[in-house]
C-alpha cells in the first residue's frame, strides 16, 4: 500500500491501513484480498484483520470478543498469509496485534467492488 510508514505494531494495538483510492485500488472497493506478513516478532502472538471501525478496534480497547486470527506466530518467526477483508470506515482495514510487537507488510493482491461497477 502506498501509505507505508515503517511503524512497528505493539501489543494490544490496532493499525488502520488505507486500502482504497491508492495505487490503482478503486475508491468504491468493498473488500480487499491482502497478503500480510509479520516479521521481527518479539513474542508469540496473533493478528486479526477487520473493517476499520469494527472488531479489531474494539479488541484494542479491551473488549472480549471471539477472535479469528489471520496470522499466528511464535516469537522470532516471520509468517505470512492471505486474507479477504471487508473495507470499513474511510476505506480502511484494521489490523490488531495481541502480544509483543511485530513489523507488518501488507500487499493488496485483489479487491471486490459493488455489483455493476
Amino acid at each position: 500500500l502506498a501509505n507505508c510508514e515503517g511503524k512497528t505494531l505493539s501489543a494490544k494495538s490496532t493499525l488502520d491501513v488505507q486500502a482504497t483510492g491508492l495505487a490503482g485500488l478503486p475508491a468504491d472497493a468493498t473488500g480487499v484480498i491482502v497478503n500480510i506478513t509479520a516479521t521481527d516478532t518479539t513474542a508469540s502472538s496473533y493478528l486479526t484483520a477487520a473493517p476499520a471501525g469494527t472488531t479489531s478496534t474494539a479488541q484494542a480497547a479491551g473488549a472480549t470478543q471471539p477472535v479469528t486470527p489471520v496470522l499466528a506466530w511464535a516469537q522470532g518467526e516471520t509468517v505470512s498469509g492471505l486474507a479477504i477483508v471487508p473495507v470499513g470506515t474511510g476505506g480502511q482495514i484494521s489490523l490488531y496485534n495481541d502480544s509483543g510487537s511485530a513489523d507488518l507488510i501488507v500487499d493488496v493482491v485483489g479487491w471486490a467492488v459493488p455489483s455493476g461497477t
